[in-house]
Parts: C-alpha cells; sequence; structure tokens
C-alpha cells in the first residue's frame, strides 16, 4: 500500500452537527465497525435511540467496484498519512516513523467492509490461558473475565444472523457451536489437492469458515466469484460486512441513526464521574457537545485507546480509565508468516482453461494448541491456504522485485507481465498466530505528531518476544509440507520475510478484567471508574487467540448490549 495518494474526505456540516448536538440520545457510539455496528443494531432493536458517529464516509456505490488503484494503493478506508498519522516503533531500536499501521478502516462498517472475511471463534483455551499455561515470562498476560462458554450462544446468534458459510463438522478441533447456516463457498479444484496432502501429513485441513453467502437470502446476493474480496468492498453484499447486515437493520427500526463524516474527539464526564456525552469536531473546526449518558467506544482498539488519552477532564490528568496507566498498555496483534507457492498455467494443479473459482478456502488448526512451540507457551495458530489475490498491480511488482539487474522495460516490461498475469497461478499462506501482550507493546500520544485538527497522534510501540518468530515459522513449515506434496513442485516459493505483524487485527488495549490495575474494562465492558463509559470493540479482548478477532468483537458486543439495562 505504498504511495498512498490523499482523498477528500468530508465532515458534518456544522448544521448538521448542531442538529445531532441538539438530538435526545440514549446510546452515543463512536465508529460503525464490527463493535460499533453489532451493539448499536441489539439496542436499538431493545428501544433505544442510538446515535453512531463514524469519522469516515459512507461509501458510494461507484466505489464498490474491483478497483486496485483506489482500493489499495490509495487512501479509500484508511486515512492519509499526510493528514492523520499514526507513529510507528518496531522494536526496541526502531526508528519510529509516520504510518498507516494501526488503522483498520474509516468508513460507514469500519473494516468489516474491506475484510476478507474469515470468521473463526476463539478457542476456550485463549480465555484463560493465564490459569492453564501459567504465568509467561515478560508478559503481561490476564485470563478474562469471562468463558467461552458465555460467548458461545453469542457466537451462535452472529453466526446466524449474517449467515455465515462453513462445514460444522469440519474441523475437529473448533469449539462447541451451531451448525452452521450455509454450506461453505464454491472452490476451486485445487482445493481436494490440498485436503489430499494435508491427510496424506496427518493434518485435518478444513472448509475456511467464511462471512460469505454460499446462497442468496431475502436481502443479499449469493458470492458471484468476482475475484476481489479481501481489501475490497463487495458489490453484491454478499459479504457480511456491518454496513450491509447489521447497520441496515438498526436503521430499519426508525431509533438508530449513522452520521458519516462525525469526528469524536473528546469524550465528556459529569461532575458526578459518569458520562454525559462526546465532542464531535464539524468542517469549520467548531466542537459541539452531543449529550448522552451512555458512550460506547468502537473505534478500534488503537483509536479507542487514543481518544480515552485524548479525553483529560478534571480528576483524570492522564486520561479516561487510566487511573492505573493501563489504557493503551497490552496491546496485541496477529503475527503472521505469509507467503506463496507458484506454478505454471495451464498445468495438473490448474488445468483450466479459464481461471476458475477464486477461493481454496482452507484452513489447519492443528497446532492451534502445539506442544511442539518453543519455550513455554503451548499455543501457535490458524494456518490458512488460499488462491492468492488477483490484483495485477501487486503481482507485477512482485515480480519486478524478483529482477535483479536493470529494472525490466519496454518488451522486457511487457514479457514479464505475460509471464505473470497469464502464464502462471499462485497459492498464498498465512498465518494467525498469537502474541502474548507485555509492557513493550502499547499505543500512547505522540508528543511530537499531530493530525490535521492538530491533535496528538497514535503513537504504536511493539517490542521484540521470545519464540514469536520461531511459533509463526512451525505454521509458515505446515505450509511448506502440504505444498510440496502436490502433484506438482512449484516454480518457486516465496517467504515475505521472517515473521510480519498484521496490524489492523489489533486488540487489548482497554481490555477487560476484574483488577482495575491491570485493566480498563469490567467484564460488561464498563471503564472501571466511568459509570456509564463501554467498550465493544477489539481493545476489550484481553488476547487475540490464534484467529482473527472479529467474529469474537461481534460476539462480545451483543453480550455487552444485553448487559445494559434501558
Amino acid at each position: 500500500m505504498e504511495g498512498r495518494v490523499h482523498t477528500e474526505r468530508t465532515r458534518v456540516s456544522p448544521a448538521e452537527a448542531a442538529t445531532i448536538a441538539g438530538g435526545s440520545w440514549d446510546v452515543v457510539i463512536i465508529g460503525s465497525g464490527a463493535g460499533g455496528g453489532t451493539v448499536a443494531w441489539r439496542l436499538a432493536e431493545r428501544g433505544h435511540r442510538v446515535l453512531v458517529l463514524e469519522k469516515g464516509p459512507a461509501l458510494e456505490k461507484r466505489h464498490v467496484i474491483p478497483d486496485e488503484v483506489g482500493s489499495c494503493r490509495r487512501d479509500r478506508f484508511v486515512p492519509s498519512v499526510g493528514d492523520d498519522p499514526h507513529v510507528l516503533q518496531e522494536g526496541s531500536n526502531g526508528k519510529a516513523h509516520k504510518s498507516y499501521a494501526g488503522w483498520t478502516s474509516v468508513c460507514v462498517g469500519g473494516g468489516t467492509v474491506h475484510m476478507s472475511a474469515m470468521l473463526y471463534r476463539m478457542h476456550p483455551e485463549d480465555f484463560d490461558s493465564k490459569t492453564r499455561y501459567g504465568v509467561q515470562p515478560k508478559s503481561t498476560l490476564i485470563d478474562w473475565p469471562i468463558r467461552y462458554e458465555h460467548l458461545k450462544p453469542y457466537y451462535d446468534e452472529v453466526s446466524d444472523r449474517l449467515q455465515l458459510s462453513g462445514a460444522t463438522d469440519g474441523n475437529p478441533y473448533a469449539p462447541p457451536s451451531a451448525p452452521y447456516v450455509q454450506k461453505p463457498i464454491n472452490v476451486h479444484k485445487m482445493a481436494s489437492e490440498i485436503d489430499r496432502a494435508g491427510w496424506a501429513l496427518g493434518y485435518q485441513p478444513y472448509p475456511t469458515p467464511r462471512g460469505i453467502l454460499s446462497a442468496s437470502t431475502s436481502n443479499r446476493a449469493a458470492c458471484v466469484d468476482c475475484g476481489y474480496c479481501g481489501a475490497y468492498a463487495c458489490p453484491v453484499g454478499a459479504k457480511a460486512s456491518v454496513a450491509d447486515t447489521f447497520l441496515p437493520l438498526a436503521e430499519a427500526t426508525t431509533r438508530c441513526q449513522v452520521v458519516p463524516g462525525a469526528q469524536a474527539v473528546e469524550i465528556v464526564i459529569g461532575d458526578d464521574g459518569s458520562a454525559e456525552g462526546v465532542v464531535v469536531l464539524d468542517a469549520k473546526g467548531q466542537r459541539h457537545l452531543v449529550p448522552s449518558k451512555r458512550v460506547i467506544l468502537a473505534a478500534s482498539a488503537v483509536e479507542s485507546a487514543r481518544l480515552l488519552l485524548l479525553s483529560r477532564p478534571k480528576g483524570h490528568a492522564a486520561g479516561l480509565g487510566n487511573g492505573h496507566g493501563q489504557v493503551g498498555q497490552n496491546l496485541v496483534l496477529s503475527l503472521d508468516a505469509p507467503g506463496r507457492a507458484t506454478y505454471p498455467f495451464p498445468s495438473n494443479l490448474f488445468p483450466d482453461l479459464v481461471d476458475g473459482p477464486t477461493f481454496l478456502n482452507r484452513s489447519f488448526q492443528d497446532r492451534y494448541l502445539d506442544t511442539g512451540a518453543p519455550g513455554p507457551y503451548p499455543k501457535s495458530g490458524t494456518l490458512i491456504l488460499d488462491r492468492a489475490h488477483r490484483n495485477p498491480i501487486q503481482q507485477v511488482l512482485r515480480a519486478i522485485r524478483r529482477t535483479s539487474g536493470p529494472l525490466p522495460v519496454g518488451a522486457d516490461l511487457v514479457d514479464l507481465m505475460q509471464r505473470t498475469l497469464l502464464d502462471e497461478r499462485s497459492i498464498a499462506y498465512e498465518c494467525f498466530v498469537e502474541m502474548l501482550p507485555r509492557a513493550g507493546a502499547n499505543v500512547q500520544l505522540d508528543t511530537r505528531i499531530t493530525d490535521a485538527n492538530g491533535l496528538p497522534s497514535a503513537r504504536i510501540s511493539v517490542d521484540d518476544y521470545p519464540h514469536e518468530v520461531e511459533r509463526a515459522a512451525r505454521l509458515r513449515s505446515m505450509a511448506h509440507e502440504v505444498l510440496n506434496g502436490l502433484q506438482i513442485k512449484p516454480l518457486r516459493v516465496e517467504d515475505d520475510g521472517e515473521m510480519t505483524r498484521t496490524y489492523f487485527l489489533q486488540a487489548g488495549t482497554c481490555r477487560m478484567g476484574e483488577d482495575p490495575k491491570t485493566s480498563v474494562t469490567n467484564a460488561a465492558g464498563q471503564v472501571h471508574d466511568v459509570p456509564g463509559l463501554y467498550v465493544t470493540d477489539g481493545g476489550a479482548l484481553p488476547t487475540m487467540g490464534g484467529v482473527p478477532p472479529t467474529l469474537t468483537i461481534m460476539a462480545n458486543a451483543l453480550r455487552i448490549a444485553d448487559g445494559m439495562k434501558r
């Protein structure tokens, strides 16, 4: 996503800001993604008057097209580094620099709009890892204040509401769940080869659970197999984006209003110490107080922590909820060891004269609990294999980076493009590996860098931690084993670095816990010392587990909503 070009973003007009400030709201929600849109639906359905403030725009239909330039190489989904940077420092000796890392998405629907919709459940051992496996050296790991059994009915409900597709009995390592509503999505015939190779090695490949419709419903069309899923909005609503599911249901109650372009810059509390409202910035830079006795933060783990730290009323000099210095601490991300194997086309593996279905859709959780993992923590995560993304610009740039000598131009460049785009097909692999919380991974306010409004940017620091590289490498080695077991050897295998961190899969900065000295919110999602202020995004999750957190964020948001009485 290098070379970003800024695109104009709207802000609410002074008149619109004044209108919402003069409204009567039971709940104001900051953010409209997995945590915000889901909780908005539940509360509106149960009679609350709900206002959803979304910093970014509602995407126009013309943007819901497979446009690689707009979606992947410009700032359609995240702010430009020039206007609204994060500051990133990786490793204790790393140099801090402006970055778009740490943004999930800034539009109505949040990151669910462009997600790949791999919607896994966390496992029971993710909720009490400290008790099961002991205190980990140099880690700040805690148990969740709830267990899998508390979330199971909400996992089941989200699965039903979103019509998730999957194989109910496909994964022997899966936690207890209700049957998947829809059968697995259509896959390329190569998927059966992946299964054969995995079984021969003693592994248990299974269809990846997806928030993608394999059959149409009354208000959403089935997947049309356009080939552009992750990093793109879905043109037919087959993907379980909150913008296509929970938010329309919330607005249909007539008790929920979603306001795009509304940037929240401060949370206000009353004399009694409880939530009193949210300050919104309009297009002219004027500030408007939107009053509400209940405020829900769902802006992402990074941005929710930032907003709490920016809000410093009397008695909260270090930021709201930060009396014990926990806001922004204990950041956890998903670790990855991605790569791809490339094969000739056509071949025995890719025999069709046409491209064939988009997905392989295969997951492995054989090393979710990993007794062979180095160190005292016996968990790794989830491996997925799928067809590499069809992005032509990305594919050609990868090929150019492999070229030794002078950069190809003219006929040489045309030949390279021919081979890359027409004569080859690739299988990509990636991992979701659990990162342990520790003091060196956190979000703070930067003391020098600000956004376009003059507010301090979020500064994300992540240090190195023992055995992370090795645990990620164990899932990569599984991928290599499976790929080497296919009918023909690949033309090449490319590993994308030793280990990477997936910054849009983030959690932990406002984590739930029983002790205010080691957490920010209680089991009900409420900030310990601020009645009426809740967190429902990934920041509330104490751990990442070995899967993307999206489905868990949605389930937990429903659970928190059910605990809020009218």
